[in-house]
């Protein structure tokens, strides 16, 4: 029997926010945003990360990470297109975007479905995106990044199905640190949305670095 961690979630009624119980049966920390807000809570540690080689995560997004068309206003605001960034390492002396490996996520067509795909800031601030697979929400699946020279290597696994991606990289990241979780990217098309979240969202995630 798998041990139950019990997390705190954040349930928002009226605009008021309340406490609930919550359990999870991975040992993942728990991660919440208000709307209007670009980052999750809690935020990723400052500390740099020496001699990794790459990364593991195993998340869950709730219900309340999905927002239709509709609630996006999609014929007018084309940044519900933007990816979310879940979690990955970025060089140390860089910005979160800058020669960064990570994971990230986005809404699918399909009500309470969410796509997860390989991400990657390279060279700079490029973006490389890997061919994505669908998860529900609720449904729980794990990632693993591998930095090796010049090249980053993924992995999702959502229970029998796996998407294997690689992306060019740098030869070496050196020292790195923690970056994620936080919300869309610029906001950059004509819309009331974008770079910042539409509403109230929870969803957990179990990281941990490969040396």
């Amino acid at each position: 029997m798998k041990k139950i961690f019990w997390v705190v979630l954040i349930v928002a009624i009226n605009g008021v926010g309340l406490f609930a119980l919550r359990p999870t049966t991975f040992g993942a920390q728990q991660y919440y945003i208000i709307k209007g807000k670009q980052n999750f809570s809690p935020k990723e540690s400052i500390l740099p990360r020496t001699n990794v080689k790459g990364f593991t995560l195993t998340a869950t997004l709730d219900s309340s990470c999905y927002y239709s068309q509709q609630d996006w206003t999609y014929d007018l605001d084309r940044d519900r297109f933007d990816w979310n960034k879940l979690k990955g390492l970025s060089r140390y002396w860089t910005a979160n975007n800058h020669t960064a490996a990570m994971f990230a996520w986005r809404p699918d067509t399909l009500p309470y479905h969410f796509q997860i795909a390989a991400y990657t800031n390279y060279p700079k601030t490029e973006i490389q995106v890997g061919e994505p697979i669908t998860v529900a929400a609720g449904q729980s699946f794990s990632a693993r990044c591998d930095l090796e020279r010049y090249t980053a290597k993924y992995l999702i696994e959502v229970d029998s199905n796996k998407v294997f991606t690689a992306h060019s990289f740098r030869k070496k990241i050196g020292w790195a640190r923690e970056v994620g979780t936080y919300f869309g990217g610029a906001n950059n098309s004509p819309g009331p949305y974008g770079g910042k979240a539409p509403q109230n969202m929870v969803m957990h995630i179990y990281f941990s670095i490969i040396k």
